[in-house]
């Protein structure tokens, strides 16, 4: 554990020489990994019709969140060519080495990504629909350097069922 504060000035002094944080340990990232990353984000955007088809849209928040975990992850992988531990999403520090990272591969253009609103039905629609356009790119770049075979068919049937959703929206 991490003393933060102490009273005594000699004390003090004896805690400074040991009392450091243990440097985190980085994970690689593997080709199973991110291909399951991939997969799981598909099989997530994949529900999002459900969803809005029972008209839950007060759900997507939840749902905008995991995918937000998932694309941070995607950009960390990309940027650093490790995995994004669990560490990264628990707190302030693991999630500053996280936006950091994703921030200087990716500027301001992650934030406008992961910030885009979802109040209403063409915002949640035109979010997913970024999203799926940004893992579709990103994730064959990461497929291209882990030497996995991208899951072109699940984006092919995310996507297909997708549309008509769409289309089937737009005739009601």
């Amino acid at each position: 554990s991490l003393i933060l504060g102490c009273r005594d000035e000699v004390f003090a002094a004896r805690l400074a020489a040991h009392n450091h944080a243990p440097a985190p340990e980085e994970t690689p990232a593997t080709a199973e990994g991110v291909r399951e990353l991939l997969e799981a984000f598909w099989v997530n955007s994949h529900k999002h019709r459900k969803v809005l088809h029972r008209n839950l849209d007060l759900m997507f928040p939840a749902a905008a969140h995991a995918n937000w975990r998932m694309l941070m992850s995607l950009w960390y992988i990309e940027a650093t060519g490790n995995e994004a531990t669990t560490r990264h999403f628990s707190g302030i520090h693991g999630l500053t080495e996280l936006v950091r990272a994703v921030a200087r591969a990716h500027g301001a253009e992650a934030l406008e990504i992961t910030g885009a609103p979802a109040r209403t039905r063409d915002e949640i629609y035109a979010l997913i629909e970024r999203d799926q356009e940004i893992v579709a790119q990103l994730g064959r770049r990461l497929a291209a350097r882990y030497s996995f075979p991208y899951p072109d068919e699940l984006e092919r049937t995310v996507r297909a069922a997708w549309r008509a959703f769409r289309a089937e929206q737009a005739s009601h």
